[in-house]
């Protein structure tokens, strides 16, 4: 992954996952960058550390987006399976999503 500064030039550049990165985001107080991948891992990086991520989070599923709630400490990872949604206080030990949303079979379809 590569930062740029403001003149365009490569601030920082580093290894964020073994696989292709799908996503990334900017938290609303510019402090962290969250990235997910193929990899089905949710890196959160300090921007002041970026030798390791501050959070790692398992999404179970490939990440395709990923969005910072403006207010709180949320993160949402869009997956391949759905939305998965995680309270992100770093003092907490055990991180598990608080809300998981799961695409509906079209109409007409039969689930499995």
């Amino acid at each position: 992954m590569k930062i740029w500064n403001q003149n365009l030039g490569i601030k920082y550049s580093f290894k964020a996952h073994e696989g292709n990165i799908n996503a990334c985001a900017i938290s609303p107080n510019p402090k962290f960058v969250a990235t997910g991948g193929k990899d089905k891992l949710l890196h959160i990086w300090d921007v002041t550390n970026l030798t390791e991520p501050s959070l790692t989070l398992d999404a179970g599923s490939t990440i395709n987006s990923i969005a910072f709630h403006p207010r709180f400490q949320w993160i949402a990872a869009g997956t391949e399976q759905g939305v998965k949604i995680w309270d992100i206080q770093f003092d907490k030990k055990n991180y598990k999503p608080f809300a998981t949303l799961e695409p509906e079979a079209p109409k007409g379809e039969k689930t499995k």
